[in-house]
């Protein structure tokens, strides 16, 4: 989706373009139900150990059920975290369907339009933006030119 067009004021961080932002939302929002479905998991784990702790010191289960509710909370712990890491990836993978204005300035050229194909090997940039904020000139003149 082009979001701009061309010869407009554009402020630094603005959207010019977007790709696939739909279908890496949804892969966020997966991962995202992901962590809160091992975050459950997590907790039902930790109640069960709770509980077989306390039969376990009534003597009323062995120690072999006493590990196991052991075994599955540090399971689910470890799905937890890699839900965790999946969210990440998945927030990075959808930060990554905006471009943004790197700097205050205009719009000047746009070589491509909706339904082009661009990739890593194109050679023009995607869209020019032209800074709009003071320009120095420092050069060095004889006095008597």
């Amino acid at each position: 989706k082009l979001c701009i067009r061309v010869e407009i004021a554009l402020r630094k961080g603005v959207v010019l373009f977007e790709f696939f932002v739909v279908k890496q939302q949804a892969a966020y929002e997966i991962a995202e139900a992901n962590v809160n479905s091992a975050e459950a998991a997590v907790s039902t784990a930790q109640l069960v150990l709770d509980s077989n702790q306390e039969l376990y010191e009534e003597k009323v289960i062995s120690d072999f059920e006493l590990n196991t509710a052991k075994n599955e909370l540090s399971e689910a712990k470890a799905k937890l975290k890699l839900a965790n890491a999946e969210l990440e990836k998945a927030a990075t993978n959808l930060s990554y369907t905006k471009v943004k204005s790197p700097v205050n300035g205009v719009a000047s050229m746009i070589p491509y339009r909706v339904g082009a194909l661009v990739g890593s090997n194109i050679t023009e940039p995607l869209v020019i933006v032209s800074n709009d904020g003071d320009i120095f000139a420092y050069f060095s003149m004889a006095e008597t030119q």
